[in-house]
């Protein structure tokens, strides 16, 4: 498998979970985002279509690009210039939730995360 591939956005399945060309079902790293039963569930996936749905988008694998189930397990980029993973942790649309191998950004989602927390945006505002 190629470190990064480009693919299209066809379908924002949950606020951390999207289905790219080929049906192929892709899961950010580090980010753990709220389930259908959780507060601001929906704030959350409206964000991320607003954010990816329909976009060529970049997906750079860490150490684990599968995981067991075949799920791709993706750092994801649009342009150079918007780190999605990133980003749904920085407005408070998910968690930080780093599991190795794939730790590459863990400092980072964890600043994030604190300043979320501290900023009571999002998931944290409640």
């Amino acid at each position: 498998m190629p470190s990064v591939i480009t693919a299209k956005v066809l379908k924002v399945v949950s606020p951390d979970t999207f289905i790219i060309e080929g049906d192929r079902k892709v899961r950010y790293v580090g980010v753990a985002a709220p389930d259908e039963k959780d507060p601001f569930y929906k704030e959350s996936l409206d964000f991320h279509k607003k954010t990816v749905e329909g976009k060529y988008v970049n997906i750079v694998f860490d150490a684990q690009p599968k995981a067991e189930d075949g799920t791709l397990l993706g750092l994801v980029f649009i342009n150079q210039l918007t780190f999605v993973n990133a980003d749904l942790i920085r407005f408070g649309h998910a968690r930080a939730s780093v599991t190795p191998p794939n730790v590459k950004y863990e400092e980072l989602f964890t600043k994030l995360q604190e300043r979320a927390q501290t900023r009571k945006l999002g998931v944290w505002s409640k």
